[in-house]
């Protein structure tokens, strides 16, 4: 129990799922078995390659230091869109002026 005195989420999946269920996701948090991170960046494209490696090899690097996962277990990956896919406050990106 949380200090309110609210089951974990994980706690909660647990429960739902039974507790001797440890294969599942949010068991396997629970138990504190370490599990993969996986991290997804969504961006407009224009940048170069350079870049995007440069800034996975920044996440991988921060993933790793803050929550201590080992490097081999880090997965990230770039989502590319359009500025006719992505509106800011109701406008197409593509039709802002800079």
């Amino acid at each position: 129990m949380s200090p309110a005195g609210q089951v974990p989420a994980a706690g909660r999946d647990l429960e739902l799922f039974g507790n001797k269920n440890r294969s599942r996701p949010a068991a396997r948090a629970f138990y504190g078995v370490k599990i993969m991170p996986l991290i997804e960046i969504h961006l407009l494209e224009g940048r170069t390659d350079e870049q995007k490696e440069k800034l996975l090899s920044a996440v991988t690097g921060a993933v790793h230091e803050s929550i201590g996962a080992p490097l081999s277990s880090i997965r990230i990956w770039i989502q590319e869109f359009s500025s006719r896919e992505y509106m800011v406050a109701g406008e197409l990106h593509s039709n802002r002026k800079p």
